[in-house]
């Protein structure tokens, strides 16, 4: 088994991989709650810490360190997600097929009778996801409870 992780290939399967998509997954999650407006007793003096930790100053009328937030307020920050909002990654073909019309058939999710390589509803999603005005008002209530400046002066 160790002579196995030896191997590139291996170890980055058996281990880099299953590491990054947890820590993906935990950004995810805290990345979430805090652009969702997760609200439970330490939230606000956990986003407060990490915002006077991240900028290096005091946050004005606010007098703990990031050192003083409990374990309890991280962990609710950790907690999975409800179902169906969990980051999920999906495998990805070596070859982008589907930028190949004539080979897209042999791309593994091909669906002959909708000639299409991907769910619609997923791309669906994903496109959503990217735009650039996803969750700008969730990112302004946000800027303004870490900063106390009114969303409208932001």
């Amino acid at each position: 088994r160790a002579r196995a992780l030896n191997d590139p290939e291996v170890f980055r399967d058996a281990v880099e991989m299953p590491v990054l998509e947890e820590c993906l997954r935990a950004e995810m999650r805290v990345a979430w709650r805090m652009l969702s407006g997760f609200q439970q007793p330490h939230t606000v003096d956990l986003l407060k810490a990490l915002y006077a930790d991240m900028v290096g100053e005091a946050v004005p009328g606010w007098s703990f360190s990031v050192d003083e937030i409990s374990q309890v307020a991280v962990d609710e920050f950790l907690e999975p997600l409800p179902a169906g909002q969990e980051l999920q990654l999906l495998p990805r073909a070596e070859l982008p097929l589907s930028a190949h019309p004539r080979l897209r058939r042999y791309h593994p999710d091909y669906d002959e009778a909708t000639t299409l390589d991907h769910d619609p509803v997923h791309m669906a999603r994903e496109v959503q996801r990217w735009a650039d005005d996803f969750m700008d008002d969730e990112r302004l209530r946000l800027r303004s409870l870490l900063t106390g400046v009114a969303q409208q002066d932001l």
